[in-house]
């Protein structure tokens, strides 16, 4: 039974694989509007390229519940979540779950936040990320292949400037590396009787999932007047040194945040449950569903975590957006 609860647990709570959907869309809609302000031939170009996207007409199916949003926008925002949107349905054979990140190894005691000192232990997202700006500055292949490599550069460029996205806590709970914080949990700062991944934790930094457009398209704009975001350093590797320097100092707290196991959070098999009094179903019967990590039995993050964590990360999707921005003014102008 235990087994079976421990499948429910991991099915409900699979790994993440990047800022969530309003993570990617706040960056997209940065881009967007500084793209078309800076450089409105490399604007046109790349919304001309969107339309060629094998997922253009799904896109812009959503003019029909959001009619007062600019194709462009849409095409932008959906183009984002792409890879994201790919693990599932009919474009699955486009997945490249290894594209969405990089883990560095963060070893408490023997390294500092400087990426130089670290090592790789999986992922391609560096490599990905320059694969496909290859592709896309090739103007001799097809128009959906180059529209398919835009939409990869815009959701990877989001990912590499989420902390998580570039690190691995290696430890002797973790030899080969905690998988980006999926492997460690912690308290549900708004649901305390829950538990969650740290990597989640991260990923909703900025929001919970949603599908409306107009509401994440009127908050990208707030942030984008209110918050500068340097765009130097301007090369995919420095943007790697900074998430991993963030993940290390903010995401982990320098070696001393205290977590769980998932063994820690998982709900009782339902005999114990049913032991110990607590509501359950009859002993052996199967699970119906996925259970709810247990909160008590993970720690609760230090104070002014979640705080940090916001701050940080709001800031950190504009300035993500306003580099995509200047990355696509590049290629068009052949750079």
């Amino acid at each position: 039974m235990r087994a079976i609860v421990l499948m429910a647990a991991l099915l409900w709570h699979g790994q993440a694989v990047a800022w969530n959907r309003t993570g990617h869309w706040i960056t997209a809609v940065v881009a967007h509007d500084a793209l078309r302000q800076n450089d409105p031939a490399a604007f046109a170009a790349a919304v001309a390229l969107l339309r060629q996207h094998p997922s253009a007409e799904d896109w812009l199916s959503w003019k029909t519940e959001f009619p007062q949003l600019d194709d462009s926008l849409i095409l932008f925002m959906m183009a984002s979540v792409f890879a994201d949107d790919a693990r599932r349905g009919k474009f699955e054979s486009l997945d490249r779950p290894d594209w969405h990140y990089i883990n560095y190894a963060i070893e408490p005691g023997k390294t500092t936040a400087d990426i130089a000192s670290s090592r790789a232990l999986t992922g391609r997202l560096p490599d990905a990320l320059t694969d496909n700006l290859a592709l896309l500055r090739d103007g001799a292949r097809p128009e959906a292949e180059r529209a398919l490599a835009l939409s990869w550069v815009l959701h990877l460029v989001g990912d590499l400037h989420q902390p998580l996205h570039t690190t691995g806590l290696v430890n002797a709970d973790f030899p080969t590396g905690d998988r980006g914080g999926n492997d460690v949990f912690v308290r549900d700062p708004q649901r305390a009787e829950f538990a969650v991944r740290l990597h989640a934790l991260w990923d909703d930094a900025v929001g919970g999932p949603t599908r409306d457009m107009p509401r994440v398209v009127a908050l990208a704009r707030e942030w984008a007047a209110s918050r500068a975001g340097a765009l130097s350093p301007s090369s995919a590797a420095d943007w790697l040194a900074e998430s991993y320097r963030a993940s290390v100092e903010l995401g982990y707290r320098n070696g001393t945040l205290r977590y769980a196991l998932l063994a820690d959070v998982l709900p009782p098999p339902p005999e114990q449950s049913a032991t110990a009094g607590a509501p359950s179903a009859q002993p052996g019967a199967p699970m119906t569903g996925p259970q709810p990590l247990r909160g008590t039995f993970a720690p609760p993050l230090p104070e002014g975590y979640v705080q940090a964590m916001r701050s940080f990360s709001e800031a950190r999707v504009v300035q993500a957006g306003r580099r995509m921005a200047e990355l696509l003014r590049q290629v068009s102008a052949g750079r």
